[in-house]
Parts: structure tokens; C-alpha cells; sequence
């Protein structure tokens, strides 16, 4: 870990322990989400053969996460987050010769963040730990848990809109009468970054904002992030675009997410993913609302899965969907989605010249989330 990290992160920790005897008070809530039915069906294309194939459907628990807040004093708090997700999905995988389910009995738990928070003078804020940066609104911001069940393969995604890591962030509101200035800065050490996993002296930078105008009614995004990526010093640079407009019971959203990952394909061939997604409410009622939305990806892996192909993963998505709120804290999921991913892939082995792995299939939800 950075220097200049071990040393904050060891001040916050030594505050934090000398403010513990006189905590005021611990939060603890949570999510629940469960699916009571889900099942794809579709087409595969693999090794030049195109074949029907789905699973059955299906109904149980999907993901349990915990929110825990300790308040030391007014000065000092503390956060964590972790998560149970069990492996019951029905997602089916580009590059599989057929559409699986995995094993309920399955878990993984995973700490989506951690961190001790110093609210300091003149209302800045500051935390250093495991932080999960605001990139993107849909999966930064978690919009997207409360909207439909299944994440879109833009934002739900590591090298997009995904960004989990150890390091520090500042935070400062810049408000006034009928508008709000969020800004973060971030310095986060590489270590257990999405896409540089196994490296042990990466860094990143990232500044993002989401002003709200109109008295919240119109919103934009954006952050830059840049550093490395891998122990050999490769650098990336990644940034995300978006806008949001409510009017009445309508609301509609978009991003735009790309990044640069140097020589990630071979030396002088950068990596260049991109993506984007629209989606689109309507409030009927005060418990129903209807959705509608849109994204693709284009993940321009040539190279990436073994040297000398000449590799483009592409996805679209369109899912239409409906959310029930019955009460409080509880929302009823209905979705359909229609996937078409297809990886062009000339020249490997497995795969006759000039075929394609493809994969189109439609998937049916209904699921659960209940928050405490």
C-alpha cells in the first residue's frame, strides 16, 4: 500500500479507537433480495453450431447485504457493508455451449465497503478504508437495486462502471437555493481494485460530481478516474457521462461509461471498452411504476482471451419492467429482458474461422427486495 495511505488510514484508526468508549450510537439495516421466478431461454452459437437451450425455472434467495454505522462521537464514525450472494442465478454465459443454472447451495460473501469517516470542519468529509468510489449512478450510487432485478451489463461490470478499492475519499456539498454541487476526490491505493486484482502497487485518482438543479429535477454526472492497472505500470484512464430529468410522474436516465487500458491487448494495442444505457419511468400510481430501458456494450477484448485473436464482445439489452411498492421498504420486481451478445473470434483454435460464439436468449423475473 502507498505510504502516504498506511499513515492516514493509521491516524483515522488510532481516533476512531480513542472515540469507541464513548459511542453514541449503531445502525444496523440491510437488504434482502429474492426471486420467485426466473428462467432464459434462448440460442447458442458455439463452435459453429447454433442450438436452442434454457433452464428451468426457478425460485429462492439471491443476495442478503448489511449496512452497519457506528456513530463514535459528532467528529468520528465508522461504516461496513458486507455481502452474501448465492449462486442461483439463471444468467447465461457468452462463450458457454449452453445456458446453465448454478447450485443454490452456493455463497460467496464479499465486504462491499469499510471505512472510518471523519466529518471535518467547514462540512468536508473524509474516509479511508475498503470504498466503493460514486463512479456511476446506476451501480455506484445503487440506483439500480430498486429498479429492476438484473444489472445492466454496462454498469454491473469492472471495467466500466464498476470500481471497488482501498484508499481515501473527500467529500464536500456545495449547495444553495434550488441547486447542489457534490464533489468527491479520490486516492486509492490498487491492491484489491476491480481490474487489478493481484497487483500490489497500483494507483488511482478519480473526481466525480452529480449536480442537481431545478431543486433536484435535473441532474448530471461525471467523473474521470486515471492511474495503474497492472505491476507492469500500464496505466488506464476511465470516465462516465450522465443526465437525469424528472417532470411530473416521468423520469428518464442515461450514462455513458468508456476506458483506456494501455497495451492491455499487446504491447502498442490498447484495451478500449465502452457502453452505454437509457431507462425511462413512469409512476401510474403511487405504488406502481412502469420502466423501459435500453444499453450496450462493446467490451473490444481482440487479444484479451488469448494472443492473436481478433476479439470484439459485444452486448445489447432491452428490458421492460414494472415495480409494485406494497410498502414501505419493499419492492416487487417484474422484468423481462432480451440479451444478443455475440464475440467475433477468427482466429482461435476451438472455433472455426470466421464463426462467431453468440448468444441470444430472453429472461423472465419476478423478484423481491426488501430493505431494513
Amino acid at each position: 500500500m502507498r505510504p502516504i495511505l498506511i499513515l492516514v488510514a493509521a491516524c483515522m484508526f488510532v481516533f476512531m479507537c480513542a472515540g469507541l468508549a464513548n459511542a453514541q450510537e449503531t445502525t444496523v439495516g440491510g437488504i434482502v433480495k429474492f426471486f420467485l421466478y426466473d428462467q432464459s431461454d434462448g440460442e447458442i452459437t458455439y463452435d459453429g453450431a447454433t442450438e436452442s437451450s434454457k433452464n428451468g425455472v426457478s425460485a429462492g434467495l439471491s443476495q442478503v447485504i448489511l449496512s452497519f454505522y457506528r456513530e463514535i462521537n459528532d467528529d468520528w464514525a465508522i461504516e461496513a457493508q458486507p455481502e452474501i450472494r448465492f449462486s442461483a442465478g439463471a444468467t447465461p454465459r457468452l462463450g458457454s455451449e449452453e445456458i446453465t443454472r448454478s447450485p443454490s447451495s452456493e455463497a460467496e460473501v464479499e465486504i462491499v465497503r469499510a471505512a472510518v469517516i471523519w466529518y471535518m470542519p467547514a462540512d468536508f468529509e473524509m474516509k479511508a478504508g475498503y470504498l466503493k468510489p460514486l463512479f456511476c449512478w446506476d451501480y455506484g450510487y445503487e440506483l439500480f437495486w430498486d429498479e429492476q432485478y438484473n444489472a445492466y451489463m454496462v454498469s454491473a461490470n469492472p471495467w466500466l462502471g464498476s470500481w471497488h478499492d482501498t484508499g481515501v475519499e473527500f467529500y464536500k456539498n456545495f449547495e444553495g437555493e434550488g441547486y447542489s454541487i457534490p464533489a468527491y476526490v479520490y486516492l486509492t491505493n490498487g491492491p484489491s481494485s476491480d481490474v487489478s486484482g493481484r497487483d500490489s502497487d497500483a494507483w488511482t485518482f478519480m473526481l466525480h460530481t452529480a449536480p442537481e438543479l431545478m431543486n433536484g429535477n435535473l441532474k448530471f454526472l461525471g467523473s474521470f478516474g486515471t492511474g495503474e492497472y497492472n505491476d507492469d505500470g500500464h496505466n488506464m484512464t476511465r470516465y462516465a457521462l450522465g443526465a437525469d430529468f424528472t417532470y411530473t410522474a416521468f423520469n428518464i436516465r442515461g450514462e455513458y461509461l468508456a476506458g483506456t487500458y494501455e497495451d492491455l491487448i499487446a504491447e502498442g494495442t490498447d484495451g478500449t471498452p465502452s457502453g452505454w444505457y437509457a431507462k425511462a419511468f413512469y409512476d401510474v400510481t403511487p405504488t406502481w411504476e412502469l420502466m423501459g430501458g435500453y444499453s450496450v456494450t462493446d467490451m473490444n477484448w481482440a487479444g484479451f482471451f488469448f494472443s492473436g485473436a481478433e476479439m470484439d464482445e459485444n452486448y445489447t439489452q432491452y428490458t421492460l419492467g414494472a415495480n409494485w411498492r406494497p410498502a414501505d421498504g419493499v419492492t416487487v420486481m417484474f422484468a423481462y429482458d432480451s440479451i444478443d451478445a455475440e464475440r467475433t473470434d477468427p482466429n482461435s483454435s476451438r472455433i472455426a474461422p470466421n464463426e462467431e460464439t453468440a448468444l441470444k436468449y430472453s429472461r423472465i423475473n419476478v423478484g423481491v427486495r426488501a430493505t431494513f
